[in-house]
């Protein structure tokens, strides 16, 4: 036997594999894929309650010639960006926002495009202000309600 430690790195299995590609830093982000799948998009700022989140991207696109809404969560790619955008976390606003895009969605009889990937809720991040409309759990229940023709 030799006093040299064993230098060959263990096999990568299939598992961690995924796990790299997800956590590569030049993987593709949403705007990556707005960019490239929809024309024309129109992103709206603001959830008229509170503010915007720019942790959260909603607005109107066309694919194939038909307008859609987009809902997308965004990370950011530089530390700035990431910082800017609360490395995805959204805030209440955030959430409401995403709806106010939804119910517009579904006033104009567009399909939505919401994306799967959106963290969960985290209430109480930082101290907020007293005039709240609404609390955004109540808003998170409010989106499946939402009748929207077939989806993509």
């Amino acid at each position: 036997m030799s006093d040299q430690p064993d230098t060959n790195p263990p096999p990568v299995t299939p598992e961690w594999a995924k796990t790299e590609l997800a956590r590569h830093p030049q993987r593709p982000y949403p705007m990556d894929f707005i960019e490239r799948i929809f024309t024309d998009f129109s992103e709206i700022h603001g959830d008229r309650s509170f503010g915007d989140d720019p942790a959260m991207a909603c607005g109107m696109a066309r694919f194939e010639g038909q307008e859609v809404m987009v809902v997308a969560n965004l990370k950011g790619r530089s530390t700035k960006d990431k910082v800017q955008r609360r490395f995805g976390m959204p805030n209440p606003e955030g959430y409401r926002k995403a709806l106010r895009a939804m119910k517009i969605a579904e006033k104009f009889g567009r399909p939505s495009s919401p994306s799967s990937m959106c963290p969960p809720l985290i209430p109480a991040w930082a101290p907020r202000s007293a005039a709240r409309p609404r609390p955004s759990p109540a808003t998170c229940a409010k989106c499946p309600a939402c009748a929207f023709p077939p989806s993509l």
